[in-house]
């Protein structure tokens, strides 16, 4: 335990001196500190979303049953939802106008044990899974296994057809390299406890700009020339960081370190979305849970406990992309859109819905345009 901590903190000192000596890249008054500071406050949605709009998933007209949605990404104009119903997961592919393309990939092929990601490669995508990298065309028809390799993360992306996965706990390493064609190593996976403590991810925004979150280490990092250079730290104020408990956990053993984590008040970030323009960061401290929003700017920070819906009375839920256009993608249920009690009737959108919806059953993206 000590010696993964050791290293891990090894690597983040090393990040820090090639960002020193890299200063045609990013200088030092680049690097910008993100403080993530607890809030309570109701803040009204119309304070920070200019308009939105429902998308309509239209499965049930296609006879596809779709259940909990756990992930949206666009690629290539396209809406790619990441769906799981009881064991399955899939990845489903829809028109810019919610219409049903097709399942692009199931766990229930015996191939493939559990699609974790998917990003675009070649005239198809690439899909992330426990045990390797696969290559499928859109229509879902033509999958094949290009790396064959335990994977410790869950996400990844693909720079001139070599793929990077993201784990804080394989082999201690952030990044794990892929090339097609090439003897793979398996990840190392430390205790799967520690592992669901971690949060990393991936925006990819722009021209090949990739910008990686290391909730471990506290830093946002962005992805220059195949090197990992802080671009934001993030800063929990009157709060420990998981980073700052990590340092502190000494000699304690497993049982120890999760019961010292766990009683240990600290931030821990759950939601991380970026683009050109906006920076999404939704974040516990102990049970309570923060959003913050950043207009990079001016670097003007909003931050709420809980989004109201005062611009039609309907549902403000997790969102799970942002456009380049600065748009949140919230899904929402059948199930949470027809159990939903209005409180603002100025504007007639979500009744609409709710009506429609009670006759399709069908599930919805919200798409909230930000200020």
């Amino acid at each position: 335990m000590k010696i993964i901590l050791f290293k891990s903190l090894l690597l983040f000192s090393v990040l820090v001196v090639i960002f020193a000596c890299n200063q045609k890249d990013v200088s030092v008054a680049d690097v910008k500190t993100i403080e993530l500071k607890g809030s309570q406050d109701f803040l009204p949605i119309s304070s920070f979303i200019a308009e939105l709009g429902y998308l309509e998933l239209q499965v049930s007209e296609a006879g596809y049953e779709m259940g909990e949605i756990t992930d949206v990404k666009v690629l290539d104009g396209d809406l790619i939802v990441k769906q799981r119903k009881a064991r399955e997961l899939s990845f489903v592919r829809f028109s810019e106008t919610g219409r049903f393309l097709n399942e692009i990939v199931n766990n229930k092929n015996e191939e493939i044990s559990n699609p974790l990601d998917v990003v675009l490669y070649k005239n198809g995508y690439a899909i992330l899974g426990e045990n390797g990298i696969y290559e499928v065309s859109k229509d879902g028809k033509n999958l094949k296994k290009i790396i064959s390799a335990e994977m410790a993360g869950e996400s990844f992306f693909v720079v001139k057809n070599t793929f990077y996965v993201i784990s804080e706990t394989g082999s201690n390493e952030f990044l794990t390299q892929y090339s097609e064609n090439k003897k793979a190593k398996n990840s190392v996976r430390i205790d799967q406890r520690f592992d669901k403590l971690m949060y990393t991810d991936v925006a990819h925004f722009g021209k090949q700009n990739y910008h990686l979150l290391s909730s471990f280490s506290d830093v946002i990092y962005t992805f220059v020339n195949n090197i990992l250079m802080p671009l934001y730290k993030l800063d929990g104020g009157n709060y420990s960081t998981l980073n700052e408990v990590w340092q502190n956990v000494g000699d304690r053993d497993t049982k120890e370190t999760m019961r010292y984590i766990y009683d240990t008040q600290h931030v821990l970030v759950k939601n991380y979305l970026e683009n050109d323009d906006i920076i999404f960061i939704t974040y516990w401290v102990g049970s309570s849970s923060t959003t913050l929003i950043i207009k990079k700017a001016d670097w003007e920070m909003r931050y709420y406990g809980r989004g109201v819906n005062d611009i039609d009375g309907g549902i403000w839920d997790r969102a799970m992309h942002l456009s380049d256009k600065n748009e949140l993608y919230i899904p929402i249920s059948s199930g949470k859109i027809g159990g939903h009690k209005i409180t603002n009737k100025w504007h007639k959108e979500f009744e609409n819905l709710q009506a429609h919806i009670a006759s399709t059953g069908n599930p919805v993206i919200m798409k909230c345009m930000l200020k």
